[in-house]
């Protein structure tokens, strides 16, 4: 068996991402889909943005369609500049969030999905989806 090979459902393995290529946590793990997931999920994305983009709110911009980091930094900007013509004060807090998809509870956002309404159906095959897959 190659190395990284886990299951039928893909190849996973890690893929280097930056900084001292010898620490362990500048590797991300990669799962290569075959064609049948890879549709699948295309299928569900657009199922599951439909279904909770109404409750998100829109300065909430990551990952959704007519949004990205130039359409939020330039409503920040005009934003602050409103503040500083206005005396008030501006802060801004940073965060880094390169890992965030790193530590994707899987029963957490299924519990998250099911407090917005999701059915026991789709709730059972996202649940279906996830077994077996490996950070």
């Amino acid at each position: 068996m190659a190395p990284g090979l886990n299951n039928e459902r893909g190849v996973n393995g890690p893929i280097f991402k930056k900084d001292d290529p010898l620490n362990v946590k500048n590797y991300r793990t990669i799962t290569i889909l075959n064609a049948v997931d890879k549709v699948f999920e295309q299928l569900l994305s657009k199922q599951v943005t439909k279904f909770i983009d109404p409750y998100l709110t829109e300065n909430l911009t990551a990952y959704r369609r007519n949004h990205s980091c130039e359409t939020t930094l330039l409503r920040l900007v005009e934003e602050w500049k409103r503040a500083v013509d206005a005396k008030e004060e501006v802060a801004a807090l940073s965060t880094d969030m390169s890992k965030a998809f790193d530590s994707l509870h899987p029963p957490l956002m299924l519990s998250k999905l099911r407090a917005y309404g999701f059915s026991g159906h789709a709730l059972r095959q996202l649940r279906s989806y996830f077994t077996e897959r490996k950070n």
